[in-house]
């Protein structure tokens, strides 16, 4: 069993050797197996990854594909969602050349990627109950809520800090590790807080 097992199982090998009872050294060897299984379906999932994510891409284009072809409005919300973002740079940037003391002759122009970064930021604070997500997204919404999720949480931790920083202000002043001891309890006490 030493031979086949990761060097990180060898400690609970030779707990096993050191163990004297018959039912303990059983109940042992049980554990370390399954801790061994799961490190080699570790092991398989790690050398396949690579390949896997290849042909999700495969996947993913030929399945987007199959939906263009059955209907042609199936990305609806997504233009949507990019001509919203188009129109709040548009709006920005107008708003940008009119101030005063701009500089006329370096005129902002909007650029795809621009574009795209504001899309994408709007997603972090999507209203999933009222909107839908846009269609090429569609893969990716469990992932960008969970994001939405701790982007809440990181701004509730960040409010918190100041107001405690500004209600004591100078005694917290030298004491680097309480603002970090805070941030750690906050983000406990705020764990699960979206989840509804």
């Amino acid at each position: 069993m030493g031979k086949l097992c990761a060097p990180v199982r060898d400690d609970d090998v030779r707990k096993l050797k050191a163990t004297g009872n018959i039912v303990d050294v059983l109940r042992q060897i049980f554990q370390v197996l399954e801790l061994m299984s799961m490190d080699m379906a570790n092991f398989l999932i790690r050398s396949f990854r690579p390949h896997f994510q290849r042909q999700l891409v495969d996947y993913e284009r030929s399945k987007f594909q199959e939906i263009l072809e059955e209907t042609p409005s199936a990305l609806d919300k997504t233009t949507q969602w990019i001509e919203e973002s188009v129109n709040e740079e548009l709006l920005s940037l107008s708003e940008i050349a009119l101030t005063p003391g701009a500089d006329s002759s370096s005129k902002p122009s909007l650029s795809p990627t621009l574009v795209l970064n504001n899309s994408y930021l709007k997603l972090l604070q999507w209203d999933h109950q009222k909107k839908v997500f846009p269609e090429t997204l569609l893969t990716e919404e469990a992932r960008l809520q969970e994001l939405t999720d701790k982007l809440s949480q990181l701004k509730i931790i960040a409010c918190l800090s100041l107001i405690t920083s500004n209600t004591v202000g100078a005694v917290t002043e030298g004491l680097p590790e309480l603002a970090g001891r805070l941030k750690r309890i906050s983000a406990v006490l705020l764990e699960g807080m979206c989840e509804k």
